[in-house]
């Protein structure tokens, strides 16, 4: 997967916020680090990439995105994934 149709899936996905899941860990970060779930989805859709997209041992596509926000930067790991009913993406932590 290449970094623009990665962009587009997470674009798709952070229209409206249904197919993007968060760990446990994800949430107790945000939490912590008093980042908001609008700011993550902010970051999925113009964020730039840390990481680019690469398969991950379990077959998904693991990235990290960055975005400077509320006068820091915060940055996302997340997997991209397919299920029967399409895309999904699942937040794994967010610094």
């Amino acid at each position: 997967m290449t970094p623009h149709q990665a962009k587009a899936i997470l674009n798709d996905l952070a229209s409206d916020g249904r197919r993007i899941f968060f760990t446990r860990h994800a949430e107790e970060r945000m939490v912590e680090r008093e980042i908001t779930r609008m700011q993550v989805l902010r970051c999925l859709q113009v964020g730039s990439f840390e990481e680019e997209p690469a398969k991950d041992a379990r077959g998904s596509w693991a990235m990290r995105l960055r975005l400077f926000t509320a006068g820091e930067y915060i940055r996302v790991a997340l997997a991209i994934d397919e299920d029967q009913h399409g895309n999904l993406a699942v937040i794994i932590t967010v610094i």
